[in-house]
């Protein structure tokens, strides 16, 4: 459970009936039906300034029983709406800044220690949402350019966190919600039209980074245990990636990176277990990839470059490894490793070329390669120590490996 130090929980409570009230407030309007509230309670060094600048904007700040905190709002345009909430904190700071129609920004820190909020928004019916509720040196910032974008993060029981959203474009919808969590980092950066982002981490000491340029991308990151980490990396159409980590009582320490470049294509990792890797890299159109990895130091490296390639890729156990590259059009990995020590690789190069390969045991080496179109390359290996090669080139070729 999160708890103030015991200097912190003093100043906090000292704060009201010790602490003199150095209440500053500074309210600038111009323009038509302008409203500004502010105010202060029982703090010392508070400062609040709003200037508001068209017709119809409303801002509000609230301050109580804080300790040196400061919020500072301003509104340029036409029915904006920024409302900031400081409570029971200490070196709180909070900035916003809207410059357009109809923005809206809302910030709370309630019970916080040196958290800080700064949330900037151009352009119009822009929406962005900001909570940190008993964190401990909580960040938080957003910034927004362009029309009808959503940007909201969440931080409760937290300490050491930060999460940032930076969009630029339109209709972008990007959130970040990190719940008891412990030194957690989650950045979400969008450029374009429609892409929609979602990060939750909950346990200690998560990363979590998402990049997504284009339109209608699509990114979720869940992340549960201890020192997951997490990287998407999205330029194009419609591409999309799920992932998701989380560990036993004695697990952690995952780490998953998807790339995509193109259009519609879609990646899928779940890490169950610890000290794990998976990275995918998509080129191209329609691509997908879904990978399963549960166990401890399991390791999937593979690439698709083309249109319609498909991995498909479960782990179970320790130490095993898939690396591999499909090139073309409509190949097809299938590889189901349980066990330790085994090793797959994989090579496709040209058209519906098919490899299927299943591991059971300990130390076995499969290595198959195929180039032209239509072949297909099963192998079944079990036992301990077995390797099989297989090369295909040409036309729809057969082999079929069985190894005890």
């Amino acid at each position: 459970m999160f708890k103030f130090t015991p200097l912190v929980a003093a100043m906090l409570v000292a704060s009201a009936p010790v602490l003199a009230a150095d209440n500053t407030s500074e309210q600038n309007q111009i323009g038509i039906d302008n409203v500004a509230e502010v105010l202060q309670s029982g703090g010392s060094g508070n400062m609040a300034e709003q200037n508001q600048g068209g017709f119809a904007n409303d801002a509000s700040i609230e301050q109580l029983s804080s300790f040196s905190s400061t919020a500072v709002q301003n509104q340029f345009g036409n029915f904006n709406d920024a409302d900031a909430l400081q409570r029971f904190s200490v070196d709180s700071t909070s900035t916003q800044n809207q410059r357009g129609w109809d923005n809206t920004a809302t910030v709370t820190q309630t019970g916080s220690y040196r958290a800080s909020a700064t949330q900037t928004q151009e352009g119009s019916f822009n929406s962005a949402d900001t909570t940190q509720t008993t964190a401990w040196q909580s960040q938080a910032n957003t910034n927004q350019d362009g029309d009808l974008n959503e940007a909201s993060i969440t931080q409760v029981t937290s300490s050491f966190d930060k999460a940032t959203i930076d969009q630029d474009g339109d209709n972008n919808d990007a959130r970040i919600t990190q719940l008891f969590s412990s030194g957690s980092v989650a950045e979400i950066e969008q450029v374009g039209v429609g892409n929609d982002a979602q990060v939750a981490q909950t346990g200690l000491n998560h990363e979590a980074y998402v990049y997504s340029n284009g339109f209608g991308n699509t990114v979720d990151v869940d992340q549960d245990g201890n020192a997951q980490n997490a990287f998407v990396l999205q330029y194009g159409v419609a591409n999309d990636s799920t992932i998701k980590q989380t560990n036993g009582l004695f697990g952690g320490n995952n780490t998953a990176t998807t790339e995509q470049f193109g259009t519609g294509n879609s990646a899928d990792i779940f890490q169950d277990g610890r000290d794990q890797t998976a990275k995918t890299t998509q080129v191209g159109s329609f691509n997908s990839a879904d990978v399963d990895q549960q166990g401890k130091g399991n390791e999937l490296y593979f690439g698709q470059n083309g249109i319609g390639n498909e991995l498909t890729a479960v782990q179970n156990g320790t130490d095993n490894e898939i690396v591999g590259l499909s090139v073309g059009l409509g190949n097809s990995v299938d590889v189901a490793q349980d066990g330790r020590d085994n090793l797959a690789s994989v090579h496709q190069n040209g058209v519906a070329n098919e490899a299927s390969l299943t591991q059971t045991g300990a130390s076995h080496l499969v290595n198959v390669t195929q180039t032209g179109w239509d072949n297909s390359a099963v192998a079944t290996q079990s036992g301990y120590g077995n390797a099989a090669y297989i090369n295909q080139n040409g036309w729809n070729n057969s082999a079929v490996v069985t190894q005890n």
